[in-house]
């Protein structure tokens, strides 16, 4: 075909001299030469048109051109009515241009028929056909024919120019789109979705999203490796597409988190029943590298009601849904309701004041003892964080401590409260005695904290003995090495280390190996279940091993006198409760500290 067209190129100046012989006089080798000349034109025209993007309007002024050109002939002879027939030739180029290759083909197949039939029907009639007419069809027909195939040649050529360049941009935008690991969906793809929905919304649909989180995702990737951890997304994502219907899409949005979006929703019934489903995906465990990987799933799921605002609330409300379904043992799925959107509207209002209540310092410190159970002599206090907000009043520490955990406001919290504590500690504490204070996960694994913490021991006037900062094994495992680094740059200033909660995680005793700590505090789950007697071997045992190891244990949650004696008859002989005390407020410490003691 490119050969094809490349000799049409070279025949097109030779296309007047199919009119007949021309004359070799001077005047006719002038004319023939003139009209050489002016039938090459073409040849530059489709040259430019090919280095230009502007194919479209030069094609026209081409078409114009050759009409000038094909027509003028014959008007110059004095034969205008033979001006139609030439006009016939631009018929593919015109369709060439404005439409299709194909249109081209079939514009030029209906010339060359059109003038076949003249001829045909002529010699029927038994009408002698002029050589004028025979000439001047044949070379329409020749015009036609050459036209057509340069214009099918050069359109089906910019066609498939165009074709490849819509695959590529295709493709593009497919892999900007796509998570590189698992194939699904990614975050940009999940907020244009979102964004075409709430305006392209339809009162009638009620969308529908679904917010995926893997429990327990981290701890894979800590102790198995992030090879393991991809296999489980991955895995994990071929079950979720395999199991899910054409109507849904489904997204990863980063990390362990994967959204699916129904824009047409159903009913909540039917939502729960696809929860359900998904849930199931967990229950066989992954194998890697011989290593079985179990893990659950926590679903959120939000119902849009189909106006515009609500869908583009369907991501708070549904990432709310599996926060709760994450509260719950195994995998779960829970459905945004109005008791749901009242929590929500409670956590909004409850992190907008905290907010505030943190940059102005309103956030007060309370001191709650630790008692020797023997002598009932305070061996210790901790440092209790307290909020009472002028709208909201008395703010539980176990709701705007959780909120804070949420955010990055729970660092600059745990620094209020140190400071504050130590502060404070550093008018009333005796010598004997120690002020505990609390580190979260995202103070452990921040480089600045141990200096932090180190500088107010030193401007509150305690002794680095004198302070302990107490830890989770959940604050341990969400960055390792840094929480190691931060704990050992602590434990080398002198400042003292507490694992709270105590035998309630998955390897507490690893910990104690690994950095050795002063103190454990029991998890106060232990004396809920004091009569149960395997819950006391438990407690003996932790007991034993403290008391071999040289470390002070704690117990936490002391609030009957049963439980006292429990603690005596295992030997822990130091506790923490309302038995023993209540938090004192800091501005009451300095009077209490003189005469304060426990009748344990």
């Amino acid at each position: 075909m490119r050969l094809l067209a490349i000799i049409c190129l070279a025949f097109m100046p030779l296309l007047p001299i199919m009119i007949g012989v021309p004359d070799f006089t001077a005047s006719g080798l002038v004319e023939s030469i003139t009209m050489i000349a002016l039938f090459s034109a073409p040849i530059l025209l489709f040259s430019a048109i090919r280095l230009t993007n502007f194919e479209a309007t030069l094609g026209f002024v081409y078409g114009g051109y050759l009409l000038f050109m094909i027509g003028h002939v014959p008007l110059l002879q004095g034969n205008p009515e033979h001006f139609s027939l030439f006009a016939l030739a631009l018929i593919p180029l015109i369709l060439g241009f404005t439409t299709s290759a194909s249109a081209c083909a079939i514009g030029t197949f209906c010339v060359l028929a059109l003038n076949y039939g003249i001829i045909v029907s002529g010699f029927a009639q038994h009408d002698s056909v002029s050589q004028t007419g025979l000439t001047l069809i044949a070379y329409s027909s020749a015009a036609a024919m050459i036209c057509g195939l340069l214009v099918y040649y050069f359109t089906s050529l910019a066609q498939k120019e165009s074709a490849d360049l819509s695959q590529d941009n295709a493709r593009i935008r497919t892999m900007a789109l796509t998570d590189p690991l698992t194939r699904l969906w990614n975050r940009r793809a999940f907020q244009m979705d979102v964004v075409q929905l709430s305006v392209q919304y339809k009162s009638d649909a009620r969308p529908a999203l679904f917010i995926l989180d893997l429990d327990a995702f981290k701890q894979i990737n800590d102790t198995h490796g992030h090879d393991a951890g991809d296999q489980v997304l991955i895995v994990f994502s071929r079950r979720l597409k395999a199991m899910i219907g054409p109507g849904f899409k489904v997204y990863r949005l980063g990390g362990d988190e994967f959204a699916i979006l129904c824009p047409n929703g159903q009913e909540v019934s039917d939502l729960q029943a696809l929860g359900a489903k998904i849930a199931a995906l967990t229950d066989d465990p992954i194998e890697s590298q011989n290593t079985i990987l179990e893990f659950d799933v926590s679903i959120g799921v939000a119902l849009s009601d189909g106006s515009s605002k609500s869908i583009q609330s369907l991501y708070q409300q549904a990432d709310m849904a599996a926060f709760v379904a994450k509260e719950k043992s195994g995998s779960a799925c829970i459905v945004f309701d109005q008791m749901l959107d009242s929590r929500a509207n409670r956590k909004f209002e409850v992190e907008q004041a905290l907010k505030s209540a943190i940059e102005f310092r309103a956030i007060n410190v309370a001191f709650q003892p630790q008692v020797d159970l023997r002598t009932g002599a305070i061996t210790a206090y901790e440092a209790l964080a307290r909020w009472k907000d002028p709208a909201l009043g008395s703010v539980s520490p176990g709701e705007f401590v959780e909120i804070a955990e949420e955010t990055s406001l729970v660092k600059v919290l745990d620094r209020l409260i140190i400071s504050k504590a130590l502060l404070n500690a550093g008018t009333w504490l005796k010598d004997h005695q120690r002020v505990s204070v609390n580190a979260s996960a995202r103070s452990l694994s921040s480089s600045e904290f141990a200096n932090f913490v180190i500088k107010q021991v030193e401007f509150s006037g305690l002794n680095p003995h004198q302070v302990e900062v107490e830890i989770t094994e959940t604050s341990l495992i969400q960055d390792w090495d840094k929480s190691k680094q931060t704990v050992d740059a602590l434990r080398a200033a002198g400042v003292r280390i507490v694992l709270d909660d105590f035998g309630v995680g998955y390897s507490s005793l690893s910990y104690l190996v690994e950095f050795p700590v002063q103190k454990i505090k029991f998890d106060r789950s232990f004396l809920l279940k004091a009569n149960d007697e395997s819950g006391v071997l438990v407690m003996q045992s932790i007991a034993d091993l403290a008391n071999r190891m040289g470390v002070d244990l704690v117990a936490e949650g002391v609030e009957t006198v049963d439980q006292l004696k429990l603690l005596k008859s295992i030997n822990c002989f130091t506790g923490q409760g309302y038995l023993l005390s209540r938090p004192i407020s800091a501005d009451k410490m300095v009077e209490h500290a003189r005469t304060l003691r426990v009748a344990a």
